[in-house]
């Protein structure tokens, strides 16, 4: 499995984890319905970003095929979340505002949990690679005949 699909699912695994007993709560504090609008949103947002590895898996083939598929996954994503959301939404099924909460409570931690574990990689290296390269004057050897 590559790295990305393993870091998509593990994220999605701790999502699903951290929303049943916030699903649970809701439950208790505002009913079913509140409830399930959430969940339903945590779990379209989760599909989203799932989907993102799937991009990444395309759009990095050597086919270009598959790259050209990866393209097009990535810009159907959008109009699966526009599907996804709005059509229970206006047809009155689940509750826009906790569904949209769902949603965007997904993004949100993705920021918060992913991003500083993937900046601490990255600065790192860049800061090895910021020490390694110098400019080309201090490289050379000068040497001076007296």
């Amino acid at each position: 499995m590559s790295p990305h699909w393993r870091l998509a699912l593990w994220y999605v695994t701790w999502i699903c984890v951290g929303a049943t007993p916030v699903g649970a709560v809701v439950w208790s504090l505002y009913g079913a319905i509140y409830a399930g609008s959430l969940l339903y949103g945590v779990g379209m947002g989760a599909a989203s970003f799932v989907s993102i590895a799937a991009t990444v898996s395309m759009l990095t083939a050597r086919s270009n095929v598959w790259r050209g598929l990866g393209m097009a996954l990535f810009a159907a994503r959008y109009g699966f979340v526009a599907g996804a959301l709005g059509i229970p939404a206006y047809m009155g099924l689940l509750l826009l505002a906790p569904m949209l909460f769902g949603f965007a409570a997904v993004y949100v931690a993705e920021n918060v949990v992913l991003l500083p574990g993937v900046s601490r990689v990255l600065g790192g290296t860049r800061a090895k690679r910021a020490a390694d390269v110098r400019p080309e004057r201090e490289k050379r050897e000068r040497r001076v005949e007296a």
